[in-house]
């Protein structure tokens, strides 16, 4: 799979209105693979093992990162 580069998320932001420099972006990159790697763990944890649709719990069911 081909990562997101730094000067492509400076683009994309400049599109919208966000400028940010290429040191900000790798930030913005770091942060967004950290929440990518927690957002799986939950998921693999909720469904128990077993990632067949409809083996997780319930989206509205709370939980807490910390």
């Amino acid at each position: 799979m081909e990562k997101v580069q730094p000067e492509e998320i400076v683009a994309i932001l400049k599109e919208h209105g966000t400028p940010v420099s290429v040191e900000q972006a790798k930030c913005i990159l770091e942060f967004m693979y950290t929440i990518a790697n927690m957002a799986l763990d939950i998921y693999v944890e909720n469904a128990g093992g077993n990632c067949e649709k409809g083996a997780y719990k319930s989206s509205t069911e709370k939980f807490s990162i910390i």
